[in-house]
């Protein structure tokens, strides 16, 4: 009986190492300490042996050098093209370029700052995400870092926006001016409305108490600018506005 138990517990040993193995590894890739310096979590795949960690493939550096006496600005950059995505990392030292296609979730962390919140930039299905405070939101356009100051933007066809607002205080901005009571799920979209006007589009409820009666939750369509955390829009019937009003 002794030795049974003896192998069963070694099967369930092994077995547990083998689910360790196949279970697939999520690390940040590099992260943007509080001096803005870029600190390397993953190297490229030719690297791997010296890491305890699977080799991804799909990591390859490809480093290329500036010419003669360019000088080339701290600078990280995510974004997709011919249906892949690309972060790219470019230092006085050169450039590093890297198919993140299939690395999945977090990419970047900027460690948090006096004047910055801690933030982590990665991908979530076709999208790159920027997450503050377990609040995400959901872009396909590129996205620029500066590691020195920390600041975000986003390229569009209209040209580079600084993210001034990030998503968790687009947020709490509408639950402040008492436009939402609650999200609906925790990521929403960045989308540009109009050239120029970059928005955060949050899916919310607002909670109305009918009476002291009875409450209920209405759906509700917010957009908060990126730029200035201005409210654009709240998108509801107007019926729900005027219940809203007369019980709020």
């Amino acid at each position: 009986m002794r030795k049974i138990k003896i192998v069963i517990g070694l099967l369930v040993t092994a077995c547990g190492f083998l689910s360790l193995a196949v279970s697939p590894v999520k690390a940040t890739l590099l992260t943007i300490d509080k001096k803005g310096e870029i600190v390397w979590k993953v190297l490229a795949s030719e690297d791997a042996n010296t890491l305890p960690i699977p080799q991804r493939s799909s990591l390859e550096i490809k480093e290329v050098k500036p010419s003669g006496e360019q000088n080339i600005n701290n600078q990280i950059s995510l974004k997709i093209e011919d249906g892949k995505m690309q972060l790219s990392v470019a230092t006085e030292e050169g450039e590093k370029n890297l198919d993140v296609t299939n690395t999945k979730g977090e990419l970047i962390e900027i460690e948090e700052r006096p004047q910055l919140k801690l933030i982590k930039v990665g991908t979530l299905g076709d999208k790159f995400s920027i997450e503050q405070e377990g609040v995400t939101a959901l872009t396909i356009f590129p996205i620029k870092i500066n590691p020195k100051t920390a600041e975000l933007s986003l390229e569009t066809s209209s040209g580079s926006h600084f993210l001034a607002v990030m998503p968790a205080d687009a947020y709490q901005i509408s639950l402040k001016a008492k436009v939402v009571s609650q999200l609906v799920r925790d990521s929403f979209a960045i989308e540009e409305n109009k050239p120029g006007q970059i928005s955060y589009l949050i899916e919310a409820k607002k909670k109305i108490n009918f009476l002291n009666f009875f409450e209920y939750d209405f759906p509700i369509k917010v957009s908060v600018s990126a730029l200035t955390g201005e409210i654009l829009n709240v998108e509801q019937p107007i019926w729900q506005k005027i219940v809203g009003f007369i019980f709020s």
